[in-house]
């Protein structure tokens, strides 16, 4: 398992762990997740750099997928996460770099 697969792991888990209603991944920000309506800065994990939002991405995007996501900018996919985790998700870019957000 890659380091890019661990780290959505442990925060999908994370998200799980806090009843968290979403997951944000921005190049420049630490993650964020939204609990009771609140962003919380996920401090620990440090600042988003673009190499790290396009690995995770990369770790469960399908070919076609990617060449929808270069032609509109923006594609919302449902992904499963092991057994119990089902994610709606949405990437996009965000002042040339790509941004996901899992609910």
């Amino acid at each position: 398992m890659d380091i890019q697969s661990v780290f959505l792991k442990k925060m999908l888990l994370e998200m799980a762990k806090r009843k968290a209603s979403s997951l944000h991944l921005s190049v420049g920000s630490n993650p964020m997740m939204r609990i009771h309506g609140r962003l919380i800065s996920m401090d620990q994990e440090g600042v988003l750099k673009r190499s790290d939002i396009e690995k995770v991405i990369q770790s469960f995007i399908e070919e076609e997928e990617v060449a929808e996501l270069k032609e509109k900018k923006e594609i919302m996919i449902v992904k499963d996460f092991g057994e119990n985790f089902r994610f709606r998700i949405n990437i996009f870019f965000q002042k040339n770099n790509l941004s996901a957000s899992f609910s």
